[in-house]
């Protein structure tokens, strides 16, 4: 019994791990998916721990605009960065 308890735990850290390792490199939509999945196999974090850890591995322009904002839930950190990036490809192709 207590080795599937560890087992248990172990992959719990695996995840961790790759939650913290996971950085935005394409879209956001791509790394919102990839962040869902793996935020969801670690139970117990908080929503503020939730948030933090997400807005900070956006990419870089992203993250420090949702800094800007009080941003509490992750229903706001997606709509706002979605729309930091929708803003950002516009200015990219309007030129």
């Amino acid at each position: 019994m207590n080795s599937l308890k560890d087992s248990k735990v172990s992959k719990k850290n695996i995840f961790f791990t790759e939650l913290t390792r996971l950085q935005q490199k394409g879209s956001v939509d791509k790394f919102t998916r990839e962040w869902v999945v793996l935020a969801s196999r670690v139970p117990g974090l908080s929503t503020g721990c939730l948030v933090e850890s997400y807005i900070i591995k956006l990419k870089l322009h992203i993250n420090n605009e949702l800094k800007l904002h009080a941003i509490t839930t992750m229903e706001d950190a997606t709509r706002k960065e979605k729309s930091v990036e929708k803003k950002k490809f516009d200015k990219t192709y309007s030129r």
